[in-house]
């Protein structure tokens, strides 16, 4: 947010309801302040496609920015137990060739789950990033949700995944929003 507007991060308070300032993007702590999820396009409103696995299909923050967001538009193109290469394979058909204004990708737990590299995980998001750059799309690059719950996590599989958040938190090539999750 810093670094896109110079404006500082804004606490919990009414024009962040939700969401808490870490210093390097946004925790969301239950709901989505709809002016910082958003960015207008020509029209003024903002057209988004979500990519994602099944934490995106579940529908979940994308009823909720459709609900907090008004005229803005927030459409799921999640798909469960989908690694970072197959939705690198139907990004053009989902994304790309829909002209969003916006893109929101988040995914590579089933890729760890699946014993992928982080390699493999950064190189597909990276491509990612660079297509939708490319589409002159906003691009907001979203970290791996906690799932230490799951009955497949391993203490491995945390390091990964706090690997593949290290380094999507760096703001990697082609993204202009992260937000931590």
């Amino acid at each position: 947010y810093t670094e896109l507007s110079g404006k500082p991060f804004p606490s919990t308070s009414p024009e962040a309801p939700g969401l808490t300032a870490n210093g390097r993007g946004y925790t969301n702590t239950g709901e989505i302040n709809a002016a910082d999820a958003t960015s207008p396009s020509a029209s003024g409103k903002c057209k988004a496609g979500a990519i994602g696995d099944s934490i995106t299909a579940s529908g979940g923050y994308i009823a909720q920015l459709n609900n907090l967001c008004g005229a803005n538009t927030f459409i799921s193109h999640g798909i469960g137990g989908q690694g970072t290469g197959e939705m690198l394979a139907r990004f053009d058909r989902d994304i790309i060739t829909n002209r969003y204004s916006d893109v929101i990708i988040l995914g590579g737990v089933n890729d760890i789950a699946s014993q992928r590299t982080v390699n493999t995980i950064k190189s597909n998001l990276a491509a990612m990033y660079a297509k939708a750059k490319a589409a002159n799309l906003r691009v907001i690059a979203v970290t791996l949700t906690p799932w230490s719950s799951h009955g497949s996590w391993t203490q491995d599989f945390q390091a990964k995944t706090e690997e593949v958040n290290t380094w999507i938190l760096s703001k990697p090539a082609n993204v202009d929003v992260v937000i931590d999750a």
